[in-house]
């Protein structure tokens, strides 16, 4: 080959540039982008300035973070969607499994003096029945008296609700007039039923009532008496140590959470509840026991239990004292001892630990009765509570908080039986 062409030197090839592209190593190839299968939809080639796979894949508005918060989102529109259709088989069974949980250092003493499982989780059950059948007890002759007096309950609001009654009637004239004005009236349809019909609606709702309380000790029984396989099975779910060690202290943390918000509860509530029939026993209410004990159930369900009370209590007031002075008085006082009870006494004897927002507790009242009905306001705190618990174990899994050595001791503690 001659060195110079016209003069001009030529500098001989390097014999690995003379072979194509695609036969030189992949060292000596220059470097291509990565690209995703959502680059190569929309059309995004090696251009300069063009996103890389991974940062397609990070970005908020992706394709994949996209469909994978639909996803999500579709399964718990399900879920919740599911638990309301099942209402009759959930709720009970949600109720034992929270009690259960909460009751489970009882079973853990009781095992430890070497009483069986299931002999543990019966006497459990029957102290659970036997509490139900005492607060039944104290409801039911009190309940009777109040039922014999019925008639005479009906004239006396009756008489005390005229000038109420008087009004109520003018507004319903004026609309009646309003409406046939304007052409909106109709006829109205006779009432029928009357007391046969509240009778038949209470007969046929024995049987669900009945059924479900079966369900709800039945479950209790077994999962108190269960509790230790369930365990066990829950954490041979998880796949490596670490992940059953914190699966491990959540579930310890779950249940002392619980055992102390119910027991906490309880004696508030009861104390609550003797506080209550003192006060309606120095305004002169009849059976201010009942009233106590009534303050006792339906201070479980805040908010909404107490707002029940009050009205109650006004109602009596109205039928067994004199002036509407005196039957305002017990439903203040014991809107008093309420604001007392939530505000000082029950956030000191939770503590900082199981403290919880008021806002999060009326939401969540909420929103579990609208999905459940009464019985919802019951199960709402509880849930709570396990919620908190679980939010603050993955926040210190993802490292938006701090790691509780506390935590993964508890769960060595519990994990050991079973590794």
């Amino acid at each position: 080959m001659p060195a110079s062409i016209l003069g001009t030197p030529v500098r001989p090839l390097d014999p690995a540039q003379e072979r194509p592209a695609q036969e030189r190593p992949a060292q000596e190839r220059s470097p291509a982008r990565e690209r995703s299968p959502a680059q190569e939809r929309i059309g995004i080639r090696d251009v300069p300035g063009a996103p890389t796979a991974a940062a397609v894949r990070r970005h908020p508005f992706s394709f994949d973070t996209l469909s994978r918060s639909a996803g999500i989102g579709i399964f718990i529109v399900a879920f919740f969607f599911a638990i309301w259709a099942a209402a009759a088989v959930v709720v009970p069974t949600t109720a034992a499994i929270v009690l259960g949980l909460a009751m489970g250092p009882l079973v853990d003493w009781l095992m430890k003096r070497r009483v069986p499982a299931y002999a543990a989780a019966a006497i459990l059950v029957l102290a659970v029945l036997l509490v139900v059948h005492l607060t039944f007890a104290i409801f039911a002759l009190p309940l009777i008296a109040w039922i014999d007096r019925a008639p005479e309950i009906v004239a006396t609001m009756r008489d005390k609700l005229m000038p109420l009654r008087m009004l109520m009637a003018e507004v319903q004239q004026i609309t009646e007039a309003v409406e046939s004005a304007s052409g909106m009236g109709g006829e109205g349809g006779e009432a029928s039923g009357g007391s046969l019909g509240v009778l038949l609606s209470a007969a046929s709702l024995a049987p669900v009532v009945l059924a479900q309380a079966v369900l709800f000790v039945g479950a209790l029984f077994f999962f108190l008496a269960t509790r230790r396989p369930l365990r066990a099975a829950a954490l041979g779910v998880c796949l490596t140590r670490p992940a059953r060690l914190l699966a491990a202290g959540t579930l310890a943390r779950v249940e002392e959470a619980l055992s102390g918000y119910f027991a906490a509860i309880t004696v508030v509530n009861i104390g609550l509840g003797i506080a209550t029939g003192l006060m309606c026993w120095a305004l002169g209410l009849p059976t201010p026991a009942l009233w106590g004990a009534l303050a006792t159930v339906l201070n479980f369900a805040p908010y909404i239990g107490p707002a029940v009370l009050t009205v109650i209590l006004f109602g009596v007031g109205l039928v067994s004292l004199d002036t509407m002075t005196a039957a305002l008085l017990p439903p203040l006082a014991f809107v008093g001892l309420n604001t007392l009870e939530g505000q000082i006494i029950t956030p000191s004897v939770l503590g900082h630990r199981l403290a919880m927002n008021p806002l999060m507790i009326f939401l969540a009242i909420a929103f579990w009765m609208w999905l459940w009905g009464p019985a919802g306001a019951f199960v709402a705190v509880p849930l709570l509570v396990i919620s908190g618990v679980l939010i603050e174990a993955l926040s210190r899994r993802n490292g938006f908080g701090r790691r509780s050595r506390l935590g993964l001791a508890a769960g060595r503690r519990i994990q050991r039986p079973w590794t």
